[in-house]
């Protein structure tokens, strides 16, 4: 019925590590090859590398998470790579109620990402407002994100008609 995959791909998240990683770069480049320290205080020319490769690293770590999102007859599955790799379930008897909604992912959630709500929302989002928020009967919420709400809502709509007519709100 509908399956989204999404990356952390902000503008600013991209020139963030791309400056970054050029930064360091230059003062790998400026320190070890030059020989011209970079900075006041230098670090080694071992720690210079060692620092860039961890922020080299920590860019490509960033740029492969992703949240995947399916829904079909069976129900919701979602998966939040590298953290929760394994997708998981939430089948549609057990969920109370299913409402696409608007949020403010600073406020609710602290940010984007895997977050926890002050509510006892697990939430999962890349980026964006939108979102699919689950309620199951034994009391867990979940908030997925999603970057097409028009086809989300529409195969709420759907499901309202077709599955889920006291289940869906």
């Amino acid at each position: 019925m509908f399956q989204e995959k999404q990356y952390f791909r902000q503008l600013w998240v991209i020139l963030l590590f791309l400056g970054l990683n050029l930064f360091f770069l230059y003062g790998v480049i400026q320190q070890i090859i030059f020989g011209d320290p970079f900075g006041s205080n230098p670090a080694s020319d071992f720690m210079l590398i060692v620092i860039w490769l961890f922020i080299m690293a920590f860019t490509w770590f960033f740029m492969i998470m992703s949240l995947k999102t399916q829904i079909d007859e069976a129900g919701i599955w979602f998966s939040f790579f590298p953290f929760l790799s394994n997708p998981r379930q939430v089948k549609w008897e057990e969920i109370s109620s299913l409402n696409l909604r608007t949020c403010k992912p600073l406020q609710e959630f602290g940010g984007w990402g895997l977050r926890y709500g002050a509510k006892g929302i697990r939430a999962y989002t890349t980026s964006g407002r939108h979102g699919l928020e689950i309620h199951t009967h034994d009391g867990r919420k979940i908030f997925l994100g999603t970057q097409r709400p028009n086809e989300i809502e529409s195969i709420v709509e759907d499901l309202k008609k077709d599955y889920l007519f006291s289940i869906v709100e």
